[in-house]
Parts: C-alpha cells; sequence; structure tokens
C-alpha cells in the first residue's frame, strides 16, 4: 500500500517544519516493493524447500573476507535477550563453533511486480527507478451460511492477509496450522464460532 499516495497522505505532504516535534507530515515519496520475500524461523524447513532462493552461509564476504556465517554470529551476538540467537552467537565466537551458523539462509518467495522466477537471486528482474503501481485486491469479506467454526487470532489474519495481497500460495506451503509450545506455557486457540 505504500505505493498508493492516498493511502499514507500525511507522509508524502511537505513538511512544515521539519524542525518542530509537532510536525504531522513528512515529505516522502509513495513506492511500491518491487519484489517481497519471506523467512522462518520454523524448526522445521521441509515445507520451503524450492519456495525460494537459497544462499550459502559458507561463502566468503568480498568486502569483509569472512565467511556470512561468522557475520552472521557477529550481527546475533549483541542480541543477548533473545536466548535462541544472542547466547548461541556469544559461545560460537569464543569457541570458534560455527556449526548453527553454516546452514544456508533460506527465503520465501512472496510475489514479484517485475519479472522473475521463485528461486532465482532475490535481485533478478530488478532495475533502477520506480515500478508502475501495481494496487492489491482489497479485502472481501466471504460469504457464509449457515453454523462455521474456524481458527481466529493470527491464523484467521493470515489467511485474510495473504488473499489481500495476493500471496494466495503462502497459505498452501502449511495447510495445517503449527505452533511451538514450551513445557509450562499456556496455548490460547481463538476459534470464530457464526452462525448465520
Amino acid at each position: 500500500m505504500a505505493g498508493d499516495p492516498t493511502v499514507f497522505p500525511e507522509q508524502i505532504s511537505a513538511p512544515r517544519n521539519r524542525w518542530s516535534i509537532s510536525n504531522l507530515t513528512e515529505g516522502l515519496h509513495s513506492w511500491q516493493p518491487k519484489k517481497i520475500y519471506y523467512f522462518t524461523d520454523a524448526s522445521h524447513l521441509d515445507f520451503i524447500e524450492g519456495q525460494g532462493p537459497k544462499y550459502s552461509t559458507l561463502d566468503t564476504s568480498p568486502s569483509r573476507q569472512v565467511p556470512y556465517y561468522r557475520l552472521a554470529a557477529e550481527e546475533m551476538a549483541h542480541h543477548l535477550t533473545q536466548g535462541d540467537t544472542g547466547q548461541m552467537a556469544k559461545a560460537a565466537l569464543a569457541k570458534g563453533d560455527f556449526r548453527y551458523f553454516q546452514d544456508p539462509e533460506r527465503l520465501i518467495f512472496g510475489k514479484s511486480l517485475v519479472q522473475s522466477s521463485v528461486t532465482g537471486d532475490i535481485f533478478e528482474g530488478v532495475s533502477p527507478g520506480p515500478i508502475p503501481f501495481a494496487p492489491i485486491r482489497g479485502y472481501q469479506s466471504r460469504t457464509r451460511s449457515g453454523l462455521s467454526i474456524e481458527l481466529g487470532g493470527p491464523w484467521a489474519f493470515y489467511r485474510d492477509f495473504w488473499v489481500v495481497h495476493s500471496l494466495d500460495h503462502l497459505a498452501q506451503l502449511l495447510p495445517n496450522p503449527e505452533v511451538a509450545v514450551g513445557g509450562g506455557e499456556t496455548l490460547h486457540i481463538p476459534i470464530l464460532l457464526r452462525m448465520i
């Protein structure tokens, strides 16, 4: 929606006083991303195989002259409050054991408004300059009849979000809902019951 100048008019209106805290306008330009990719922190990755590009972390950064897995560990070491990455990164740097960071980086193809393939490089088809605005499909309520029951909360949100933004294929990656819950934690499952 960032490409539609009528959605957030205060962002594209010229600022009255850019030094003032009460300035409500930003003077930005509307823009639309050419491609969208996602990543996952799922514990299993079989469902994304072939669903987007994959990059080796074993390759060496041309500018830093070190493997990408080391750069990933250095960056994640600053996130010490993130127990699943920060502490592991700090330990990897201290011990020189980077196995956790050597898996390839996998992305999930969302959509592209330029000619490109699903597993091609993220910059495939991207050229300088803007592209013509391509509006999203928009929300359309579904016609229901009788009694219906379905998962609510984030499951309902993404089910609608994907359709609105022409990302329908993402719903097929994991047709059955999944969630991770630690021992002793409470899992709340919102249920939507509708009677029409």
